[in-house]
This record gives C-alpha cells, structure tokens and sequence, in this order.
C-alpha cells in the first residue's frame, strides 16, 4: 500500500477506475469545478487546524532529530567504552612483586571491567529509548500529515468533480512511488499535487523514476504552479540594510539530506 492511499483512507473511498480514464500523454487539467473559492476570504476554521497542525508536525520533527541526535552521542559513547573495556588486558602475576599487589590489582582490574559493563548497559538502554521515542515521533508526524490529506481531500471535492477517481490513480504504486508520495504529503497542496500526478499519469511516473534530488525538483515546480500567488504587500518604509554574510556559507545539499531534513527544509522555505 503506498503512502498516498494510507493517507487517503481516512478520507476517501476512491472508486478503482482504469487509466484509460486519463490522459498519459500530456499533462491535463481537467475536471474542476468552476467558481474556485476567493483566495483573499478570511481563515477558515480548517485553515486555522491546518496551522496547528503544522506547528505540531515541527515540533515533533524538532524533537525527533534531537532524540536521534542524542541516541547517535550515546552510542559513540558506547563503542568508546566498550573499546576501552576490550582493550585494557587483566594484570599478569609476572608484573608485580608479590602475590598480595597482584591480588589486588587484579580485583582493581575486575572493578573497572563490571562498573564499565554497567554504563555501557545504562547507555545503550538510553539510546534506545532515544531511538524508540525517534519512531514514535515519525509515525506521530505520519499520522498528521495523513489526517491533513484527508482533511483537504474533503475540502477539495467541491473543486474537483472527479477528485476520488484520480486520486485512485495516483494511489497507485506503479503511477507514484513511495518516496514521491511522501514528498507530496509533506506538501502545502498535498492534494492539488496528488491530483495533478493521478490526472497525468505518465508525467507521475517519470518523476517517480528520477532520483530524489531531481523528483524534489520536479515536485517544486509543478507545487509553483499549483499554489495561488501570494499578495504583495505594499509598504512605504526603505528597503533594510543588507547584512554582511561571511563568505564560503552554504547550506546543506538537499541531495544529502535524510527525509526529515528535506521536509523541514521544505517547510522552511527552501526551493530549488
């Protein structure tokens, strides 16, 4: 099951359609419904959830690089400890000058070996929890974004006559890869883009054949075209004073960012 359709079972019952239905040579837009609503109303309720949404989903992502973060210290802490254990050789009776400082050098040794044993087994019981908490927030995220997709699913059938029947198609794992789909779920259109790819089906799985960089991308220009237009907002105050950056700044390729990373990226503003 892709993660497009888990998304879409809390809120669509899609009727499983052939993809004769649509069109695989070129992009389509058809199928909307006339009269789209004033983009410049005032925040609907849903708008208002979506938003609350979205903040939990960041700090829950927030939260998940800092268990992930904290459990990968731990465990270098423990391959540090359990090398040291490993390393450091019991004493030899030849080494000392009697019987009594070997004795006692020896239960030093023992000492060390069982209090080295009990850290490592502290620490490496932490990070797993650290690890542990680490899913529990990735399925936390999962599950908001999917009640978010159903939430516009329900919203954008007054815009799209046959937005259960596309959909199915874009559900499709040979249409829309799960990498892609996860991708579009973590879009601000998740639905408009879903849409989009299930009306053009080809389009979908040229993109889902592209390594994730150029999928991003792909993803990123359709999203420009789907999302409305911001309002420019006109002011009469001077432009700010440009801060002097320091050279030899960049940011992280998104080519070698983790899932988590591409969607905070993303959601920060990032673009191609």
């Amino acid at each position: 099951m892709s993660e497009l359709e888990q998304a879409a079972l809390e809120g669509a019952a899609p009727e499983v359609v052939s993809e004769e239905t649509t069109s695989e040579a070129t992009e389509n837009t058809e199928g909307q419904v006339e009269g789209q609503p004033d983009q410049t109303e005032e925040k609907s309720k849903a708008q208002q959830r979506r938003e609350r949404r979205e903040a939990a989903i960041r700090h829950s992502e927030q939260e998940k690089e800092a268990a992930i973060t904290r459990a990968a210290e731990l465990e270098k802490r423990l391959d540090r400890i359990k090398a040291a254990r490993e390393g450091e050789a019991p004493p030899k009776e030849d080494d000392f000058p009697d019987v009594i400082e070997f004795a006692a050098a020896r239960a030093l040794w023992k000492q060390r070996q069982a209090d080295a044993q009990s850290d490592a087994a502290e620490i490496s019981s932490e990070a797993g929890e650290h690890r542990q908490k680490a899913q529990d927030l990735e399925a936390q995220v999962r599950a908001e974004r999917a009640a978010e997709f159903a939430d516009q699913i329900a919203e954008k059938r007054t815009q799209y006559a046959d937005l259960d029947q596309v959909l199915a198609v874009a559900q499709r794992a040979d249409v829309v890869s799960n990498h892609v789909a996860e991708m579009v779920l973590a879009s601000d259109v998740a639905v408009d883009l879903a849409y989009h790819l299930g009306k053009n089906p080809a389009v979908a799985r040229q993109i889902s054949q592209l390594p994730p960089l150029q999928a991003a991308r792909e993803l990123g220009r359709i999203e420009a075209r789907l999302s409305p237009p911001q309002p420019k907002l006109e002011t009469n105050a001077p432009p700010p004073i440009a801060a002097v950056k320091p050279g030899g700044t960049a940011t992280k390729d998104p080519a070698k960012m983790s899932a988590s990373e591409w969607r905070a990226w993303r959601e920060s503003g990032g673009r191609f």
